[in-house]
């Protein structure tokens, strides 16, 4: 997935875009339905992997370089990884898996050569 800038969101379909991040891992400051999520580099190619669960997971294993956590409140039931200034993007699914409601969302993030890699854990809260 491109990136703008080195951000990409999340976002609940009746949320406002989010803030950049400026720095951080995750910017959850504007909405409670949307937060930005920011790669090491300014115009990066990430590769993004979700995981919708049931229950908090424990830690991911492997070599991550940033974990951040936020809450997230969907009232649409429909939650969405972004480019920033476009769409949801098409191969990623729903977030919200079980509907409308509070979503604990966990973002890893590691950069190996010249590929960056970002795992969302999603669950509900």
């Amino acid at each position: 997935m491109p990136t703008i800038y080195g951000y990409y969101y999340v976002r609940d379909d009746q949320a406002a875009t989010p803030d950049a991040p400026g720095g951080e891992l995750i910017n959850d400051e504007a909405d409670e339905g949307s937060f930005s999520v920011a790669a090491d580099t300014d115009s990066a190619q990430v590769q993004v992997t979700v995981r919708t669960l049931q229950a908090a997971p424990e830690r991911a294993s492997g070599d991550w370089d940033r974990t951040a956590e936020t809450e997230l409140v969907s009232s649409s039931g429909q939650v969405y990884v972004c480019e920033w200034g476009a769409g949801p993007v098409d191969d990623l699914p729903n977030l919200a898996a079980s509907g409308p409601g509070a979503y604990m969302i966990r973002v890893h993030s590691r950069k190996r050569s010249d590929t960056e890699e970002h795992l969302i854990e999603v669950w509900p809260s």
